[in-house]
């Protein structure tokens, strides 16, 4: 199928994507849909490789993803957690991400991705902003105890029993859960007796809460820096989440069989969708990374045999630049565009075209416009895409909202 723009009127500044319906490749638009149907579709492959700080790696499969995110929300449950009630998510790219936030969905949750790059102040004002009940927490992250920081924030977590805190600051929260059993105590709750708290919740009830769930309830939110560097939160519905997790294959031809590794943080819409959606939407291998470090990266593609590195251009230079640039075998890597420094690896050998002219924002969980890779040369000069399917672009006078005729500059609205 060929996906298209729609131009009802070619003096007017608007043009419109394919109805949605005749997206090809889309399935549940639920988040918790999602999770379900691609475990379900891929049980037995292998869905994430963890690399551990001992040098070990874990390695989950489809249907134990399944299992751990049923785990988290079975204990989301437990703690009493309600439909449409935020549990933050501060952690940097790890298996437990995936699991958390997949797991909040099946609960009927909403999860709050929080940076991991966020100052105290920020934290701060993320956590009253998105009014969360339960944050999860990585706690050392570089050289950040995000757990200190959130007991210096709120000193009452010192005072009281998991599940107890009652804050004037927060008046939301009531727990803290450490992935580190070193940093739990008081308020702050280990993360193996979180889960443990979920022993007694029959599948059946998660299952009926996932039940629940529609294309239209609040699905995710994220935080952006804003225009005046305030954290601003992007609450998103599952179906425009979703919609991007199932097209993210088709955009860059991600395959089963493929092995996915990004540099940058999930708790970003763009890697989010690409990442999670690309990967596990397709029946990929998700290779976490907690930290971009460019001789590790790099080994890091050798060792797990990826096929599909993430980055910013800024990263392939630091990477071209590592000093075991000529040491490692890069001959798995196929997705690296024409332009990336890796295409000059002496062991890189592909013919992939990168989506090289793309546009979206996190308002709408990243693309709005996109060509597809393999897209004719002819069709990719002078754009940035079709818009996608579902999607609407016009430019309007910014003070009256009148859409204006083709060629007049005013506010390009999505």
């Amino acid at each position: 199928m060929t996906l298209h723009a729609v131009v009802p009127d070619p003096a007017l500044s608007l043009v419109r994507g394919l109805p949605l319906a005749e997206e090809p490749g889309l399935g549940d638009l639920t988040l918790s849909g999602f999770i379900r149907e691609v475990t379900a579709r891929h049980g037995p492959r292998e869905a994430i490789a963890q690399p551990r700080p001992d040098g070990t790696v874990e390695r989950w499969t489809y249907d134990q993803l399944w299992d751990r995110c049923m785990a988290v929300a079975r204990a989301l449950v437990a703690c009493g957690i309600g439909k449409g009630e935020r549990v933050g998510v501060l952690m940097t790219n790890r298996a437990e991400f995936v699991s958390a936030a997949f797991g909040i969905a099946l609960a009927g949750g909403v999860a709050s991705a929080f940076s991991t790059f966020s100052t105290p102040h920020e934290l701060d004002q993320m956590i009253a902003a998105s009014a969360c009940s339960i944050v999860l927490v990585e706690p050392q992250v570089l050289k950040k105890n995000f757990v200190a920081i959130i007991r210096e924030l709120e000193p009452g977590l010192d005072r009281c029993e998991p599940g107890a805190l009652r804050s004037l600051r927060y008046p939301h929260l009531r727990r803290v859960v450490s992935l580190d059993p070193a940093d739990a105590g008081g308020g702050v709750e280990s993360w193996g007796d979180f889960l443990a708290r979920g022993d007694a919740v029959d599948p059946a009830v998660v299952t009926a809460r996932a039940a629940t769930n529609a294309p239209a309830d609040p699905g995710i939110l994220l935080f952006s820096s804003g225009t005046t560097g305030k954290p601003k939160g992007i609450l998103s519905a599952h179906r425009g989440v979703s919609i991007q997790l199932w097209r993210m294959r088709r955009i860059f031809g991600i395959r089963e069989g493929d092995r996915v590794l990004t540099a940058n943080g999930l708790f970003w819409s763009g890697q989010f969708a690409m990442a999670i959606g690309g990967a596990l939407g397709s029946g990929a291998t998700l290779v976490m990374q907690s930290f971009f470090q460019p001789e590790a990266t790099l080994a890091l593609y050798q060792a797990e045999k990826v096929t599909v590195p993430m980055g910013w251009p800024h990263q392939w230079e630091q990477l071209a630049a590592a000093a075991n640039w000529n040491e490692v075998d890069l001959s798995t890597l196929r997705h690296v565009g024409e332009s990336s420094p890796l295409r000059k690896h002496p062991t890189v050998r592909t013919d992939w075209q990168e989506p090289p002219r793309i546009y979206g924002n996190t308002e709408t969980f990243t693309l709005s416009t996109a060509y597809a890779t393999g897209t004719s040369e002819d069709i990719l000069r002078g754009g940035y895409g079709f818009p996608l399917p579902g999607m609407t672009f016009k430019v309007v006078d910014p003070f009256t909202g009148a859409i204006l005729p083709m060629g007049e500059r005013g506010e390009l609205a999505v």
